[in-house]
């Protein structure tokens, strides 16, 4: 007996790599392509087309449309899509005080969605993630219901093994079971990976990184953080740690004695979130209120409000409109901010030389004035400055690339559906 492996092949092997290819295609295609189309998209021959076509529509994952261009002569033609309708997939941002939920089709267009409020413990989170995939379950019009569900989470995920090694901000989240709780509830396969991995996959996917195969997203907001894409592929380093740049500690002085414990216990910021987050900089924003009308009022009209505790008010945004509005404090305190920001940033691009950094996260409000401010920090303190991006994504980020997660398990689902067809 031989103790080489048998390799599959025959016709209706050929048969089956065909039908793939020509669903992939059909996947990425923006609506509906003609025969012609695809065979140039697949290499495949318009016989072969065909055949794959007849077999997908059959399995009831295609479906054949006529068209004919305006005024032109002949029969329609015949143009194929990709009964997207046929099912959807649930993305899922979890957050310390908000959970952000969107149910989308199989193409990843978003059909619905629910903001829901939250406590930072893992209890409450966990339930409130339930609440809105049931919500999102209910509002689903598609003839086959929820394929796959993918979590944006906080923290250091594993996601070969869908457990979360740790999550600063929500005390107790890595001891609960997430990606088990949620399938028991839906009865589809749930994905996992860190929030701001995902924020990277979605812009890489429909944002401003579209095509891009290497770029750093940073996330500034409650938390800090990095999304690395290498080649087109997610970095998450050798213990999933990769990109944690709110705990880099760039402004400890050497010299001193330090005794801080460990470096991120559960429900504790990171040394560099301490200095730069959302919510460090409303601290710094209201304290020069007090004494500063001008901070004081712009903090009044900003998005989030003066009262706002969970870091969603939009400090920095106050600060520059104060500075410009002729407050030097507050134009020298938003200085201060950006260079902090960029000592951090600096850091990551010079170790990793992405070439493009997006900027994603609440911080981000402030909008254009914010990127040349940062280009211009990281053009002093970098060997070879990137080029600045802004999301525009804005607070869907973390949510459609959960989405773009879940369709990853659609992908493996629709593969081993036309392969043994």
């Amino acid at each position: 007996m031989s103790d080489t492996a048998r390799v599959a092949n025959g016709p209706h092997v050929l048969r089956g790599m065909n039908r793939a290819a020509l669903l992939a295609a059909l996947r990425r295609a923006e609506g509906a392509a003609s025969v012609s189309e695809l065979a140039a998209l697949t290499s495949l021959s318009r016989p072969a087309v065909t055949r794959s076509v007849d077999d997908l529509v059959e399995l009831g994952l295609v479906e054949r449309r006529r068209s004919r261009a305006e005024g032109a002569p002949g029969r329609p033609a015949q143009r194929v899509r990709f009964r997207s309708e046929l099912g959807c997939v649930v993305g899922v941002q979890v957050g310390a005080h908000e959970v952000h939920a969107q149910l989308a089709d199989l193409a990843g267009e978003p059909r619905a969605e629910v903001r829901l409020a939250t406590a930072a413990t893992a209890a409450d989170v966990l339930e409130t993630v339930l609440t809105a995939v049931r919500t999102l379950r209910r509002s689903d019009a598609s003839a086959t219901g929820v394929w796959a569900v993918g979590i944006g989470s906080p923290g250091v995920v594993d996601v070969s093994t869908g457990r979360i090694r740790t999550a600063p901000n929500i005390p107790g989240w890595s001891a609960v079971p997430v990606t088990e709780r949620v399938a028991a509830e839906v009865g589809c396969p749930v994905l996992i990976d860190n929030d701001v991995n995902l924020a990277a996959l979605a812009e890489r996917a429909v944002g401003v990184a579209r095509g891009v195969d290497t770029f750093a997203f940073v996330h500034w907001d409650e938390q800090v953080g990095a999304g690395i894409v290498i080649d087109g592929v997610p970095y998450r380093g050798a213990t999933m740690a990769a990109g944690e740049l709110g705990f880099v500690d760039v402004f400890r002085d050497p010299a001193a004695t330090h005794d801080d414990g460990p470096l991120a216990p559960e429900g504790s910021p990171g040394a560099f979130e301490r200095r730069v987050s959302t919510m460090a900089v409303a601290q710094v924003a209201r304290a020069l209120a007090v004494h500063d009308p001008l901070v004081a009022a712009e903090l009044a009209v900003a998005p989030g409000g003066a009262a706002s505790g969970d870091g969603s008010v939009d400090a920095l945004g106050a600060l520059l409109r104060a500075g410009a509005a002729g407050s030097a404090d507050a134009a020298e305190a938003a200085e201060r901010v950006v260079h902090w920001f960029c000592a951090g940033v600096s850091a990551l691009v010079l170790v990793l030389d992405p070439g493009t950094v997006v900027l994603g996260g609440r911080a981000t409000r402030v909008g254009e004035p914010l990127v040349g401010a940062v280009a211009a920090e990281l053009a002093r303190s970098t060997l070879d400055p990137p080029r600045v991006l802004l999301s525009q994504l804005g607070g869907s980020a973390v949510a459609t690339g959960a989405v773009r997660l879940a369709l990853t398990a659609v992908e493996r689902r629709l593969e081993s559906t036309v392969a043994t067809a």
